[in-house]
């Protein structure tokens, strides 16, 4: 994965599988706690409410090992990183926009230099990661 440096090039392929592995991770559920129905074992039967029809499955996506490695690596290499370059990392990639779309974001500024500034949080979190790679590599 990581062999000498971490480049540019890399860290934007690691974000863009992070946020990959973000959108099909399942999300945060509430804990259960015990129901009325539960107790008293009078809930209704699983298969009343469903509809007749059945719904076509849909294909569950399961992320690697070695995405699940590049999503903590590109976490904890964003906690190190100032709080305006990881926002806008995070607004680039985590739900995918161009640009031109994070323009509605940074109102004033032109989608080039939003482009400058990005590819200045890329080169900034690159010498931090570089400096003390060690220290982000532990799961990989």
């Amino acid at each position: 994965m990581i062999t000498a440096r971490l480049t540019t090039e890399e860290l934007d392929r690691f974000l863009s599988i992070a946020a990959f592995v973000d959108r099909i991770s399942p999300g945060v559920k509430k804990p259960v706690c015990t129901t009325n129905f539960q107790m008293l074992d009078v809930a209704p039967d699983k298969n009343t409410y469903k509809d007749s029809v059945p719904t076509a499955a849909r294909p569950k996506i399961v992320p690697t090992s070695r995405q699940l490695s590049i999503y903590e690596f590109v976490l904890l290499l964003l906690i190190d990183t100032k709080k305006e370059q990881r926002e806008l990392m995070y607004l680039r990639h985590f739900p995918y926009r161009s640009f031109r779309q994070l323009k509605r974001f940074y109102i004033g500024d032109s989608h080039e230099k939003i482009r400058y500034q990005y590819h200045r949080a890329l080169v900034d979190t690159c010498q931090i990661a570089n400096n003390n790679l060690k220290k982000y590599l532990q799961t990989i």
